[in-house]
């Protein structure tokens, strides 16, 4: 069997893609499996890719700013960019030719836009997976085209799609999330706080835990996801505590492999509510405070992170409120009942979907016959 994946610009666009490839491989064990990866020049997948060993082509892309009314300067960039989604299309279709894959299976995003389109025009049935609770504007068109779209959030949340083309797979993640792992951690004296911002960080959330740390580590070990642009602050910040309160302060910009052991080892997270970070911390069971990104496209992740605590597994702060004070408040609030703590990460571990994968990798399986 011969699979295209194609979506990329974000960590949450390519790890789900690079899940469903496990899977696939593990489902088609009695069948040869071809798998190219088609990616945008210059975004993020290059760098991603590269550690992986699956055989990829990076092709061009344009996005297409709606805003350009207000800003006449745009409509001159958007003009190149469709340039630039025409010649990606062309490449496109000439690799899905050479390639002749049997199902095409996008994430979104505007690099799968051109692949979508070339699949259509050769007669490759395409599936495309929804992260978000609210569908994004690139996946929007691609459903009107595919045969079928799996879903990170139940149906019900989606409007204006055939039923019979929607799926609720969940979203794939990284199977160590599952995994449970002994901890690394010292004997607790403290309950343990990560924070993160997802790959790039999270600077508003960095800036309030920067106002609040001395006070915050009286209560709590913290563990800083940063990224990469505060990280040179936090380490700053870290020196300059007295060594009692410092070494419960551990600061990092970017972690991969550790990730899943530094979830479990936590006792609360506070996290952006992009779809994977979400994900992962109902993999590991762990109650959170989000604070959705305020300018995130369609405002997905406000959207994501009421579904969360709809279902009683996270408490929402709005950007706009977030403050030192508000904050910590929330946190000692959290952290003295234990009992409501424990409710919460049983809640978060029911909306896990840990065979999410598997579900989607069926799909493609099922579209090679149509």
């Amino acid at each position: 069997m011969r699979v295209v994946l194609t979506g990329g610009g974000t960590a949450g666009h390519i790890y789900p893609l690079l899940s469903v490839s496990e899977a696939l491989k593990k489902e088609l064990t009695n069948e040869r499996l071809e798998i190219l990866y088609l990616g945008g020049r210059g975004g993020l997948e290059e760098e991603i890719l590269k550690e992986t060993g699956l055989p990829a082509y990076f092709i061009s892309w344009g996005k297409w700013r709606r805003y350009w009314l207000k800003r006449p300067t745009a409509l001159l960039v958007n003009l190149w960019d469709f340039l630039r989604f025409l010649l990606g299309f062309l490449q496109s279709f000439v690799i899905l030719l050479k390639f002749r894959p049997e199902v095409v299976l996008a994430k979104g995003g505007y690099v799968s836009l051109p692949v979508v389109l070339a699949a259509f025009f050769c007669h490759v049935p395409v599936i495309t997976h929804e992260s978000d609770a609210v569908m994004g504007i690139s996946n929007r068109l691609i459903a009107r085209l595919a045969e079928k779209v799996c879903l990170s959030f139940p149906v019900q949340l989606y409007s204006g799609l055939p039923l019979q083309k929607l799926v609720y797979t969940g979203n794939p993640i990284r199977e160590d999330f599952f995994q449970k792992r002994i901890s690394k951690a010292n004997q607790k004296t403290k309950p343990t706080i990560l924070v993160m911002g997802g790959s790039q960080g999270a600077q508003p959330i960095n800036e309030t835990i920067f106002q609040m740390i001395p006070e915050i580590l009286k209560i709590a070990q913290v563990v800083h996801l940063t990224g990469k642009t505060d990280f040179a602050q936090a380490k700053e910040i870290q020196k300059k505590l007295p060594p009692k309160l410092g070494k419960d302060y551990r600061v990092f910009d970017f972690v991969k492999e550790e990730m899943p052991q530094l979830m479990q080892e936590a006792d609360l997270i506070i996290s952006r509510a992009g779809a994977n970070a979400l994900f992962e911390i109902a993999a590991v069971g762990k109650p959170s405070i989000l604070v959705p990104l305020k300018y995130a496209a369609q405002d997905h992740q406000t959207k994501n992170a009421l579904f969360f605590q709809k279902e009683k597994a996270a408490v929402v702060i709005p950007e706009d409120e977030l403050s030192p004070k508000t904050l910590f408040k929330l946190i000692k609030k959290m952290l003295a009942d234990q009992v409501e703590l424990q409710k919460m990460s049983q809640r978060a571990k029911s909306l896990a979907q840990p065979k999410a994968a598997f579900k989607i990798a069926t799909e493609v399986i099922k579209l090679k016959s149509v």
